[in-house]
């Protein structure tokens, strides 16, 4: 499955990686062994960096750098020698040279980098899922749907998809590496004192968390779910008219601004109204780590984030607990 680049038998694999505008920061290296999950940090200096790890088994390898955001992901065991080339601005162009299955990997996102870069996540999903009914007994397909697919936290349609796929396709070992690498990813920001993004007023606005008890953040692209998303913060926002006692403002994550004015025009809301086009690569929102949307974030008046996620039931009573 894995081709060996080093002859006989070996007690480790080896990264080694020249990623252009990294400079000089300490990177995450995680990877799991029948023993739990490991972690070492090795830092990258003028843009290279080298890493040596063990495992007695095969696992998936994560590479964080040091804002908590992934750089590269490989399928690894002893005795392999990865090679990993790119541009830390151009996220989806990264090479690598090694094991087959993470040269195909890597070669799949290159092809289809516009959808990667595409926050409206439909179109990769479709070529995902053509991949798989091509290619049900390639380990490559299972990658695909595990770390790539977006609706993977939909645990019906994605269970579906790799029911799919060959028993011999999807290992155990990859299951439970990934399993085990998803509860040890770094952790998405914990406070949030000022975001500085564009407002429809014309011109860059604030968000300052201190200045209500409570602040509510509501993240949305443009679809047919706008309004259900947005009605129980219109009712929120009905109760608790206070600003110094609750703030909430949207954050239309879309390239689209014709679409985002025309929303916030005739929506019938009373907050504020805030634009990144770049989506969840804006440097202002890289923290949150968005993945899906909506995305619903509460903080106190201290900014310390008390909900996350993509409930809004969960989010408005978070809110309603600060402001009581």
């Amino acid at each position: 499955m894995l081709v060996m680049l080093a002859s006989g038998c070996s007690n480790s694999f080896r990264i080694e990686g020249n990623i252009q505008n990294l400079g000089n920061q300490n990177l995450l290296f995680v990877w799991t062994t029948e023993d739990g999950v490991k972690n070492e940090r090795r830092a990258a200096t003028n843009n290279r960096f080298e890493f040596e790890g063990a495992t007695n088994q095969p696992t998936l390898v994560m590479i964080y750098d040091a804002q908590n955001q992934l750089l590269a992901h490989l399928v690894m065991e002893n005795g392999d020698h990865m090679k990993v080339r790119g541009d830390a601005t151009q996220p989806y162009s990264t090479e690598v040279k090694g094991a087959d299955v993470n040269e195909r990997w890597y070669e799949f996102i290159a092809q289809h980098r516009s959808q990667y870069k595409d926050f409206n996540r439909e179109p990769l999903d479709n070529e995902i899922e053509k991949y798989v009914a091509q290619n049900p007994d390639d380990l490559l397909s299972t990658l695909l749907v595990m770390v790539d697919y977006s609706k993977l936290n939909n645990q019906l349609i994605s269970k579906q998809l790799l029911n799919k796929i060959d028993k011999s396709a999807k290992p155990d070992w990859l299951m439970q590496s990934w399993e085990r690498l998803v509860m040890k990813a770094p952790k998405t920001t914990g406070k949030i004192t000022s975001l500085l993004l564009w407002e429809n007023t014309g011109d860059f606005g604030a968000i300052t968390t201190n200045t209500a008890k409570a602040t509510l953040l509501y993240l949305w692209v443009n679809n047919s779910s706008h309004h259900k998303e947005m009605s129980p913060i219109k009712a929120l926002a009905e109760e608790c008219s206070d600003p110094h006692q609750l703030q909430i403002c949207d954050i239309y994550i879309d390239a689209d601004t014709s679409s985002w004015r025309g929303y916030t025009q005739r929506d019938g809301s009373t907050w504020r109204h805030f634009w990144a086009p770049e989506g969840p690569l804006n440097s202002q929102l890289k923290p949150l780590a968005i993945h899906t949307t909506p995305l619903y974030v509460v903080t106190d008046s201290l900014g310390n984030v008390v909900y996350t996620g993509a409930e809004v039931t969960q989010a408005t009573q978070k809110a309603r607990a600060l402001i009581k």
